[in-house]
């Protein structure tokens, strides 16, 4: 990236009492966006806790009533198992709660933090500046 360059340009022609200013400046740049990123992520979460929970719960229902016709030990005809899950919850929602669920949480076997899905839509991936970088160079 051209910023990246232009930031280690700049860094090597400071002297290092400048260098020692520019990093202060960067850290506090790089702290107040990535705060202000966290924060508004923070607040998204929140908003969908009480849909997550909501559609989480539907599905649960339905899974338990899935486990419970199962354990009948006779065969069962899919419409059968349907039929029993239907009783329970509608299949319009449960299509809702499964559509909900997948957008708001990671796949099983995405990464641990679900670094993906946490911030809200739209928001760019927070990265390190060229503060780091500079410092192992």
């Amino acid at each position: 990236m051209r910023t990246d360059r232009l930031y280690d340009t700049l860094y090597e022609v400071l002297s290092p009492r400048q260098q020692v200013i520019l990093e202060m400046l960067d850290l506090l740049v790089s702290t107040e966006l990535l705060g202000k990123a966290e924060t508004a992520a923070g607040k998204e979460r929140a908003r969908q806790h009480p849909t997550l929970a909501k559609h989480s719960a539907t599905l649960a229902a339905a899974v338990e009533m899935l486990l419970e016709v199962t354990e009948y030990g006779e065969e069962l005809r899919l419409d059968q198992v349907w039929e029993a899950i239907d009783a329970i919850v509608p299949r319009r929602a449960l299509r809702e709660a499964v559509a909900a669920v997948t957008e708001m949480v990671p796949p099983p076997d995405a990464d641990a933090d679900g670094d993906s899905r946490s911030r809200p839509a739209g928001s760019p991936k927070p990265t390190k500046t060229g503060l780091a970088r500079s410092r192992r160079s």
